[in-house]
């Protein structure tokens, strides 16, 4: 029976053929078509697509000669660069598993991913080195090999972009490194040579994501080649005029499903030019839109709420957008409305288009039809996805319009956490013969198959469009001397849409509450990345426990919106 929802597709296909072949191969076959064609533009400086073929190839001989082969876990720790792009196929080229890092996670993250995927090999950003060095070895990294920002970066520019990493970095000047990426692919001719490796793209996990997972705390998720390809021709059908020479822009950051899944591979397998930003500003992303002219631009709220408030920023027109995609987080009706007004005020026929995905399924698997947007709603299933909604723990399907849970079954679905036992929990066959994963989010559909998100089951936030755990950020405060009890939540932000409030009890009810919440920010700064960090600091007497004893965050998250509709109320 054909879905109701499909009847909004116009040009889009019901279903689609997607290659069963590696990561490596479905770019190498791109990079033969299109091998005059710019594959990257880093700042200005323009790789075509057989250079990076080439550069896949050298960087695959310094894998080899590190001693990575089939099988092995590879960390990849950087921002949106050249060399991550060569990397993601290098390390498929050897049948390798590709693990994707924040750039920005502190060394107790890092080291806790290398324990879970037993890894021995990362690459990581030079200014980044000194941070982790320690931890890495107490870790057993054997490899920790170094990329810098500005290698790939047109001449003139590499001195900017290098003092400002290193004075991001908290540096006084560019670290030694051992080991150097760019002067390992110098070396790699003269050594073991890298021949294919033969893997199942279908079955074999070809990257690893990490996501929040049904119980709300960060899982490892494989996923297969086949995933990856699937999610590239679903996504590419939802543009249907690409110019001769399409271009993308990738913001979003590589350890993203989004940012690695579209702006990175789907864009290069099409032939299309991926324009790299390494660290996003909202006026050099404008000044790069102005002057590039990507036809693509995909990004969560934060990003366009960002470009709304660059007054001063010289726009133009924006004609030449096919595309304006949102996702990583609900983008609130205002800023929609806001920036649909902006996109028309500058010439774009295109609009703002939502979706709603998890890293189980790479990235996106709804989004807004073309050409039939509905308000509140945040689209309908791609090709080949299919959604359902039901009762919770059930395969019991709800009625038309009706909240439950959302189920997904799509060609994009992970082949498992890291955790069997995790995976068992999400992942089933129903006796329709589909795989289903239950998303641990709530949701309805309407009569002709428009999903509308409506909240969470698992407790996991968003930040500026990534996730982030309470469950965690708890852990961490709670093991401060003088903490007695802690509960993080949630609160609204204007530009964020959304940080961190740790609400907290102190053993000793005379401390200085300034001192105390400036000790809480510090061992924040120390254990978690930046967007975990808790914003907002309160202390307070006493949390609301539930009957087994446990603080009872939704009573604290009821009062917080209390409190915030009281005050908007009388402002």
């Amino acid at each position: 029976m054909t879905p109701t929802w499909t009847k909004f597709y116009d040009f889009v296909p019901e279903h689609l053929e997607y290659p069963e072949k590696t990561l490596y191969e479905t770019f190498k076959a791109a990079a033969y078509k299109h091998r005059y064609r710019a594959a990257i533009d880093y700042y200005g400086a323009r790789m075509r697509f057989d250079t990076l073929l080439d550069r896949v190839g050298a960087v695959s001989n310094v894998l080899v000669n590190l001693g990575v082969r089939k099988g092995d876990r590879v960390g990849v720790c950087l921002p949106n660069l050249p060399s991550a792009a060569s990397l993601f196929y290098a390390v498929s080229r050897l049948g390798a598993v590709c693990v994707m890092i924040h750039p920005l996670s502190s060394s107790d993250e890092i080291a806790q991913i290398v324990r879970e995927t037993g890894m021995n090999t990362l690459f990581l950003t030079d200014v980044a080195l000194p941070r982790h060095q320690k931890t890495l070895a107490e870790c057993g990294v054997h490899n920790a090999v170094c990329v810098s920002l500005w290698e790939d970066a047109p001449l003139f520019k590499r001195p900017f972009i290098r003092r400002a990493a290193v004075k991001r970095a908290g540096l006084s000047t560019t670290p030694e490194c051992p080991n150097l990426l760019r002067e390992m692919v110098k070396l790699s001719d003269f050594k073991n040579k890298t021949l294919d490796t033969p893997t199942d793209p279908v079955n074999d996990t070809a990257v690893i994501l990490y996501s929040g997972g049904s119980s709300g705390r960060p899982k490892g998720i494989r996923l297969s080649s086949f995933n990856f390809n699937a999610l590239a021709y679903q996504v590419c059908s939802q543009v249907d005029d690409w110019p001769q020479d399409p271009s993308m822009m990738a913001i979003l950051p590589f350890f993203h499903g989004f940012g690695l899944g579209v702006c990175l591979h789907a864009a290069l397998i099409h032939g299309i030019t991926s324009v790299m930003m390494a660290q996003f500003s909202a006026r050099g992303f404008l000044d790069i839109l102005r002057k590039k002219k990507p036809n693509v631009i995909t990004g969560v709220p934060t990003l366009y709420e960002a470009i709304l408030r660059e007054k001063k920023a010289k726009i133009g027109d924006l004609s030449f957008l096919r595309g304006v995609f949102c996702g990583g987080d609900a983008c609130p009706a205002s800023l929609k409305k806001r920036f649909n007004k902006f996109l028309e005020e500058h010439g774009a026929s295109v609009r703002l288009k939502e979706g709603y995905g998890l890293t189980e399924t790479v990235t996106a698997c709804v989004v807004t039809p073309p050409n039939h947007e509905r308000e509140g709603a945040v689209g309908v299933p791609l090709p080949d996805v299919y959604v359902k909604i039901c009762k919770a723990k059930s395969e019991e399907e709800m009625p038309t319009g009706r909240i439950g849970e959302i189920l997904v079954s799509s060609p994009t679905l992970m082949l498992g956490y890291l955790d069997e036992q995790d995976t068992a929990a999400v992942l089933s066959r129903h006796a329709d013969g589909r795989t289903w994963l239950r998303t641990g989010d709530l949701g309805r559909m309407d009569a002709d198959g428009y999903l509308y998100f409506t909240g969470r089951i698992k407790r996991v936030v968003k930040v500026s469009g990534f996730p982030v755990y309470p469950d965690l950020i708890e852990e961490v405060i709670g093991a401060i001397s003088g903490v007695e009890r802690v509960c993080c939540i949630a609160v609204p932000d204007p530009y964020k849409m959304n940080v961190i409030k740790a609400i907290v009890v102190p053993t000793d009810k005379t401390v200085d509450p300034k001192a105390f919440a400036r000790k809480v920010m510090d061992t924040a700064a120390r254990y978690l990345n930046v967007y975990a960090r808790p914003r907002r600091i309160e202390l307070t007497a006493s949390l609301p426990l539930t009957k087994v004893g446990k603080v009872n965050y939704l009573a604290v998250e009821m009062a917080e919106r209390k409190k915030q509709q009281a005050k908007a109320e009388m402002e």
